[in-house]
């Protein structure tokens, strides 16, 4: 087409729209943002009909009114439209005073790129939308675990409170014989309430930040807290077939978001134990690994379930590829692992032997904790030693 820039305007909730992708344009042009009506994108996106402009634009009717961002010789406007919706607009520019005018013959062959286009976006709109179904399946597979997470501590702090109230009863009643235990039963019962309590706290809080569609805030974070809540979420199915073994090191900081974070491990979790149930036992052991090697953190995830095969490796990642029965998922699991992973600057990897099991790596770029505000949580690993137990 010989342009000197092109760009892909597409539209937010408002009606506005902004560039999206481009080339050959300035980081001021970029950066610009259109209300509905306010440039000639936006108009030609509600009309719905692509032009060819040259020149000063004031000239055209439609336009008049509109002051020019910058000087163009020519230019073609083409609306990314599928049915009755307007997916974005396509803008092609000659900017040189010694380029030709675009001529019809350009809009035609214009027309076959925007095809493509059109369909790009919504391949795009569809992957983000399975992303999004995807994210909440694996939450809703784990709904009984978490019911069951939440029923055991609520039945404990129910217990705790009763016994409180026996207690009560009897001091008001003038019973002596409550009077030599009493201190130190109240103290306990009170705390194991409390521990209760924290339990659903944390269990709810966790639950709530892997699916919170909002915007969600980078810091610097233990990338333990990640695991941990991974590891709150998924424990009745993890517990319900594996020996847990956690080896997080302390300080192992990364810059990123908590949450996303922990919808992987979540993920690899959830897959590690499906492959154990694979396995003639249907019991086996889970290893967390965590520690730093220079710049980097490393997580490891290692089971002992059935293994992958070794053709299936290469493909791992790839969106929609599965081995599992359709009601154990849609395929995109692990492509969305390691496009939040990729989205923090590290990277997944997987080693596995038929019958011996998988592990999985994530490998992150390493982030000092003292270095800038940072979120951690009150999870073991983030008192700053070392975290070595079972589940």
């Amino acid at each position: 087409m010989q342009a000197d820039d092109t760009s892909i305007m597409l539209p937010a909730v408002d009606g506005s729209l902004h560039v999206a992708y481009s080339n050959g344009l300035s980081e001021e042009m970029r950066r610009q943002t259109f209300a509905a009506g306010e440039r000639i994108a936006s108009r030609i996106s509600r009309d719905r009909r692509a032009v060819i402009l040259n020149g000063d634009v004031r000239g055209d009717d439609r336009f008049h009114d509109l002051a020019p961002l910058r000087s163009v010789r020519s230019s073609i406007v083409y609306p990314l439209c599928t049915g009755d919706r307007v997916l974005g607009v396509l803008n092609v520019n000659r900017v040189a005073a010694e380029r030709k005018l675009f001529k019809p013959d350009d809009l035609e062959r214009l027309a076959v790129l925007a095809a493509q286009i059109v369909l790009a976006l919504e391949v795009h709109e569809l992957l983000r939308q399975l992303t999004a179904s995807e994210r909440f399946a694996s939450i809703g597979q784990l709904a009984s675990g978490i019911a069951h997470e939440i029923n055991n501590p609520v039945s404990y702090v129910m217990s705790n409170v009763q016994y409180c109230r026996e207690v009560l009863a009897g001091l008001d009643a003038g019973d002596a014989s409550w009077s030599a235990e009493l201190a130190g039963n109240l103290r306990t019962a009170l705390a194991d309430a409390e521990e209760g309590a924290a339990r659903i706290r944390d269990v709810i809080r966790d639950m709530r930040s892997m699916t919170r569609n909002a915007k969600q805030v980078t810091a610097v974070f233990d990338i333990g807290d990640a695991v941990n809540a991974a590891l709150r979420v998924t424990s009745a199915d993890v517990r319900s077939c594996a020996e847990v073994t956690t080896e997080l090191d302390s300080e192992l900081g990364v810059l990123g978001t908590m949450s996303r974070l922990a919808q992987v491990f979540v993920n690899l979790l959830t897959n590690a134990v499906y492959s154990i149930q694979q396995t003639p036992s249907r019991r086996g052991k889970l290893t967390l690994r965590g520690y730093r090697r220079g710049d980097r953190v490393l997580v490891e995830v290692r089971d002992t379930g059935a293994g992958i095969e070794p053709d299936h490796l290469s493909r791992l990642f790839d969106p929609f590829f599965t081995t599992k029965p359709p009601e154990h998922g849609s395929g995109l699991g692990l492509a969305i692992c390691r496009e939040i992973v990729q989205m923090h600057g590290g990277e997944i990897m997987v080693q596995s032997t038929i019958g011996h099991g998988a592990t999985f790596t994530i490998d992150l770029p390493w982030a000092d904790l003292r270095a800038q505000p940072w979120v951690r949580g009150k999870d073991p690993a983030s008192k700053g030693a070392a975290i070595k137990g079972r589940l």
